[in-house]
C-alpha cells in the first residue's frame, strides 16, 4: 500500500534502495520535507523540535488541513529562538495542542525549538497529530 515513486533523489547522501529512499523521494516531491541545502539531506541527523513541527505542519497542508490559526508564541520565554522558516509550523502546532511546551526556570513554558525530538516527544505530537488529521 505503499505510495509508488519515481526518480532519483537530489541529495548526495541518500542512496538508491535504501529503506528510507522512496520515503524521502515522495516526501521531496510532496514538499512536506527538505534537505539541509548543498544536497544534502542529512539522513544520519537527529530532528529538532522545529524541523519536526514542521514536517507535521506541512503534511497537514498537504492532507488538505486548514493551517492558517496560529498562536503567538510571545508567552514562551524562547520564542526568537524559533527559526524564521518554523514560526507558522508553531504557531499552528502550539494553536491546534500538538505542542504544549515545556516548563522552564520560574514555570514559564519553553517550545526548545533547536533541541532534538525526543522518542516520547514524538509520540505524543503524533498522538495529537493524528486526532487532527486522521
Amino acid at each position: 500500500g505503499e505510495p509508488k515513486v519515481s526518480g532519483e533523489s537530489e541529495f548526495k547522501d541518500v542512496k538508491d534502495d535504501q529503506w528510507y529512499t522512496d520515503a524521502i523521494l515522495w516526501a521531496t516531491k510532496k514538499g512536506i520535507v527538505e534537505g539541509h541545502g548543498h544536497d544534502r539531506f542529512g539522513v544520519e541527523d537527529a530532528i529538532t523540535r522545529e524541523e519536526t513541527v514542521t514536517i507535521l505542519y506541512r503534511y497537514a497542508k498537504y492532507k488538505g488541513v486548514n493551517v492558517t490559526k496560529l498562536a503567538d508564541l510571545d508567552g514562551f520565554v524562547d520564542a526568537e529562538k524559533v527559526s524564521d522558516f518554523a514560526e507558522d509550523p508553531f504557531g499552528w502546532a502550539v494553536k491546534k495542542d500538538i505542542v504544549k511546551g515545556d516548563i522552564a526556570a520560574g514555570g514559564k513554558l519553553k517550545l526548545n525549538p533547536l533541541g532534538n525530538t525526543l522518542r516520547v516527544e514524538m509520540a505524543a505530537m503524533l498522538m495529537r497529530f493524528a486526532k487532527l488529521v486522521g
